[in-house]
């Protein structure tokens, strides 16, 4: 079972908790089983669409130094057994999800679709593939606040896909450093080839400075969620949660995948920590220090 675990990525299912801020945000933590019936419908279809990836790349990542140990590559699990896998998981997770809420089961559906298109196409065109990679975190948020029976809060869907948005350009920017480095460049990511260095970051700081002010005017802006001006005080640790990242990615002391900083990097997770508690706190408190 040890090859199968590796080919549907558990370490990455950590993405589907974006399924649960719909709770977080509009304070129905009653409704954390249906939330969680969410994830799972999107744990499974991701495990396909990983599946999928790796049939339709096995031939590069033969040749790759590191993914040539991956189970597609390596000869642990045949094409065959992969593709009948693929396709169980993604029914499997489109039942869960119609079975817990339609609207929700319509963006599982959606999001393979997305995924399909991704696969085959669209990962080879630059900018179109870091903005799937953004679409695909804006439907795990959207059905996991459809599933509330709730309307998402536009300033919140944009806030997901701006942010989202910068963490593809950050994994492409690694991608294309790690390139840069590599002596052997035949296996490089085609897609890489139509981006540099120079339009990587500033692709990073727009998508950045986009997602710091779709969240300052979901604050300020009335709209249906639980949200107040005192909220600004949580503000300045996004803008440092952005930037810290934004540094270990680019210094060259740190030559690590971009998931690699938010699973090893302690600042990061203390932030994150203090950003996600500071604001359902003020919240309750009734604080009231800015009009």
């Amino acid at each position: 079972m040890l090859p199968w675990l590796h080919l549907v990525r558990p370490a990455h299912w950590i993405k589907n908790l974006v399924c649960l801020a719909g709770i977080f945000f509009y304070e129905r933590y009653e409704a954390w089983p249906a939330a969680l019936g969410v994830m799972l419908s999107f744990i499974l279809i991701s495990s396909a669409v990983y599946i999928l990836n790796d049939m339709v790349d096995v031939a590069r990542d033969r040749t790759h130094p590191r993914k040539q140990h991956r189970p597609l590559a390596a000869g642990q699990i045949s094409l065959t057994a992969a593709g009948l896998g693929a396709v169980c998981l993604a029914l499997l997770g489109l039942v869960v999800g119609w079975w817990v809420h339609p609207p929700s089961g319509w963006c599982s559906f959606l999001y393979l679709l997305l995924n399909l298109a991704y696969s085959f196409r669209l990962k080879h065109l630059p900018i179109a593939d870091a903005f799937c990679i953004a679409l695909g975190f804006v439907l795990r948020l959207l059905a996991g606040i459809y599933v509330l029976d709730r309307l998402p809060v536009g300033w919140l869907v944009l806030f997901t896909f701006f942010l989202s948005l910068f963490l593809g350009f950050a994994k492409r920017r690694a991608e294309l450093v790690a390139l840069e480095d590599a002596t052997d460049k035949t296996d490089r990511r085609p897609v890489l080839e139509h981006y540099s260095l120079s339009f990587l970051d500033g692709a990073l700081d727009t998508s950045a400075a986009l997602a710091i002010l779709s969240y300052i005017l979901l604050i300020l802006l009335p709209t249906s969620l639980p949200m107040s001006p005192t909220q600004l005080i949580t503000v300045p640790l996004l803008v440092f949660m952005i930037l810290h990242y934004r540094r270990r990615l680019t210094h060259p002391k740190y030559r690590i995948e971009p998931n690699r900083i938010i699973y090893h990097d302690r600042v990061m997770q203390c932030c994150a920590v203090a950003w996600l508690a500071l604001i359902p706190l003020v919240q309750r408190s009734g604080w009231r220090w800015f009009e």
